[in-house]
């Protein structure tokens, strides 16, 4: 069974980027942090999920944005060239 982690610091999204076989600007964390800057102040976060399992690993960089009609809920929204 894999292991799921979500990244939210630059300092372990550094790591991550040097384990990936082909690394992009675009993944890179502060690429992704600076889509945070399209959102109100403090209301965006760059994050990832990383998921590991048998050497093999996903990396999925997103933005969490609170719900607007939900305070105790969040919504990801894709980086450039990260949607579906």
């Amino acid at each position: 069974m894999g292991n799921l982690t979500i990244i939210s610091d630059k300092e372990s999204w550094n790591k991550i980027q040097h384990k990936l076989a082909e690394p992009s600007v675009l993944s890179d964390f502060s690429m992704v942090n600076a889509g945070t800057l399209l959102f109100s102040e403090g209301t965006a976060a760059a994050e990832a999920v990383l998921y590991e399992e048998s050497g093999e690993i996903l990396f999925y960089p997103y933005l969490k944005r609170p719900c607007p009609y939900r305070s105790d809920m969040f919504d990801i929204c894709s980086t450039y060239e990260f949607g579906g």
